[in-house]
């Protein structure tokens, strides 16, 4: 009897039942031991965040570890992600043999002194041995925690950091996070006039092993870097990351940083045209405001400073109006917008700065019932025969675009190709002053542009003309960089 009270007086922290803590640790241990488990201590103290691990036990004779450490020189840096190693369970000593590399071996032997449903702990004896000579020994208490969430797919995507709590990190209110499913991931830094750039890094990698975020990244000509983090929840579009942190002084401090899911917002910020017949060279520059509508649209000549067009777009409910000029005309638009947004009346008046004639136009367009264009009307004041023009579609796609006036027919048909319609489909697909087209004002785009164009002219019924145009385009990061050696665009997130 008075053995059995010193017994339980020593496990008084851990408890005594038989459900919790078995007094026997090695009774169903290979059973027991079975699922992910994170350093929570060792020695009694609380482990840095950047030095937890994780270890997961799939059976009694195979374990995944995940963990990246760079402090022992003689060890060296490694990057374990959910690294394959091998386990023998005896009695109560579970030995895990891991190969970090071809000349590292480390051998860990877990002296299990309990163990429960939510934690075990156990003395352990670490042996590092670098090309068979030992390079590290150490001898402590360990206590894990089991950890049954997982965050590797909450993590996807792109986020904003909100707000962050318990000191500076390389993160802060201007910076954006994208989380890629093949273990990379991209940094963002906003500039003070709203505009998101990508820092350029020759490495960004991160993986998730349960709770347990790590990543490395390292610029040019600088070393590698690696960050732990905790994440303690990831639901509805936010997410909330904690890390124990140490300052030079040995005092630890607890960091908090707060994420929110954030719209990739991608802008054209600006197109190159090769070649114009007029005015050879040209640069397109858009500006847009904190909502992502474009304000502003400039065409300049290259090298000569020459405004060819230049447009303002101001917004009221329900309305947008375009003002400014275009080449030798000063140019009014009014739009009127149904309730999804969509331009269904423009009318467009112009007056020639030289000979002061003004014209007037009317445009009125129809969707369909997936939202892509279907119609456009123009009227042109003195004109008795409207144009008008039908969209056909078929799989999301652009096929063809019908415009007929009086005797006068032409039909554009279109082959879709591989690149996305992102912007640039004004150009091609609708007319070339449709820049609202890519916003969605003018409809549902097409999912890809046309890889060939063939326009035929008929008059009274009779084949006048045709003419095939064949596109190639350059796609990079997903995003159309480039069409025919003519047209060349670049992005920014906003």
């Amino acid at each position: 009897m008075l053995a059995a009270i010193l017994f339980c007086g020593a496990m008084v922290f851990t408890s005594c039942t038989n459900e919790d803590n078995p007094a026997d640790p090695a009774a169903n241990l290979s059973e027991k031991i079975i699922g992910k488990w994170v350093t929570a201590d060792i020695d009694g103290q609380t482990v840095l965040t950047n030095s937890k691990k994780a270890i997961t036990f799939v059976s009694a004779t195979k374990a995944y570890i995940s963990a990246a450490f760079n402090a022992n020189p003689e060890i060296g840096a490694h990057w374990l992600n959910k690294m394959e190693v091998a386990v023998a369970i005896d009695g109560n000593k579970v030995t895990v043999t891991s190969h970090p590399d071809e000349h590292t071996t480390t051998v860990e032997e877990l002296t299990v002194t309990t163990i429960s449903g939510s934690e075990f702990s156990a003395n352990r004896k670490l042996t590092a041995t670098v090309d068979g000579n030992i390079v590290d020994t150490k001898n402590e208490i360990i206590r894990y925690v089991k950890q049954t969430a997982d965050y590797s797919e909450a993590i996807l995507g792109l986020w904003e950091c909100q707000g962050i709590t318990g000191g500076e990190t390389n993160n802060d209110d201007n910076a954006r996070l994208e989380f890629l499913a093949d273990g990379t991931y991209n940094f963002y830094r906003r500039s003070d006039a709203g505009v998101w750039s990508l820092v350029p890094r020759e490495r960004n990698e991160y993986f998730v092993d349960g709770n347990l975020l790590c990543t490395r990244w390292q610029a040019e000509g600088e070393e590698m870097s690696y960050e732990w983090w905790e994440i303690t929840s990831a639901a509805d579009g936010r997410m909330q990351w904690t890390a124990l942190r140490q300052q030079a002084d040995g005092t630890t401090f607890q960091q908090g940083v707060t994420w929110t899911a954030a719209e990739a917002r991608t802008v054209l910020a600006s197109m190159d045209f090769k070649g114009h017949p007029f005015y050879g060279d040209l640069t397109y520059s858009y500006a847009y405001d904190d909502d992502c509508r474009l304000v502003k649209m400039k065409k300049e000549q290259v090298g000569t400073g020459l405004v060819i067009t230049e447009f303002d777009y101001t917004y009221t409910p329900g309305h947008i109006t375009k003002q400014g000029r275009e080449e030798a005309y000063t140019v009014t638009e009014e739009c009127s917008l149904d309730d999804h947004g969509r331009i269904v009346e423009l009318v467009r008046n112009s007056i020639n700065s030289e000979t002061q004639k003004e014209h007037h136009y009317k445009y009125t367009y129809t969707y369909d019932e997936d939202g892509r264009l279907a119609t456009v009307s123009q009227w042109v004041e003195g004109e008795t025969n409207a144009l008008l023009t039908t969209f056909a579609w078929q799989d999301g796609e652009l096929r063809s675009k019908t415009t007929d006036q009086a005797s006068v027919l032409m039909v554009n048909d279109y082959e879709p190709g591989d690149a996305p319609a992102q912007a640039l489909f004004g150009h091609i697909g609708y007319s070339e002053a449709d820049e609202l087209c890519p916003q969605g004002c003018f409809g549902t785009l097409p999912l890809h542009l046309p890889s060939k164009q063939t326009v035929i002219l008929t008059y009274n019924g009779v084949e006048m003309s045709k003419r095939t145009t064949e596109y190639s385009y350059t796609v990079t990061d997903g995003r159309l960089a480039a069409a025919n050696d003519n047209y060349f665009l670049h992005w920014e997130m906003r």
